[in-house]
This record gives C-alpha cells, sequence and structure tokens, in this order.
C-alpha cells in the first residue's frame, strides 16, 4: 500500500498502520517531516506535480506547490 504509514514509538504494542490523509504521498522517500508538518510528492503519472503539505495542527492537506519537470 502506497503512503505514509505511523508506528507508536512508546512500546505499547500499538502495530503500524496507514495515515489515511496521506494515502497520496506515493514517491518513496519523497517526503519531508518538519515541526509543523509533512510535505509530499503525490504520485502522477504526467506533469503537473503536486507537492502538498500535511499541517499537524488541522489535519488538513493543502497544495505547496506543483512542478512541471518529474521530480527527483
Amino acid at each position: 500500500m502506497a503512503g505514509l504509514w505511523k508506528v507508536s514509538i512508546s512500546g505499547d504494542g500499538v502495530e503500524e498502520a496507514a495515515v489515511p490523509e496521506l494515502s497520496e504521498a506515493g514517491y518513496w522517500r519523497y517526503w519531508a517531516a518538519t515541526e509543523k508538518g509533512i510535505y509530499f510528492v503525490v504520485r502522477a503519472l504526467n506533469p503537473p506535480y503536486a507537492v502538498k503539505f500535511y499541517d499537524y495542527a488541522n489535519g488538513q492537506i493543502r497544495t505547496a506547490a506543483t512542478v512541471d519537470k518529474t521530480p527527483v
């Protein structure tokens, strides 16, 4: 399954699970976690490619940028 996944670091035995809001994050290692949220590139077959931002505070996703060239 594509997207980003989460796992508890508390050692409480919680299994890893996909984060439904981040299911569009389809490229391996094309994401960056920051203090306020996560930037990620949306998987697409053709340009423009969307760079989106997941905001930790409100759980919302917005388009931060689009690029016409294949992300490196």
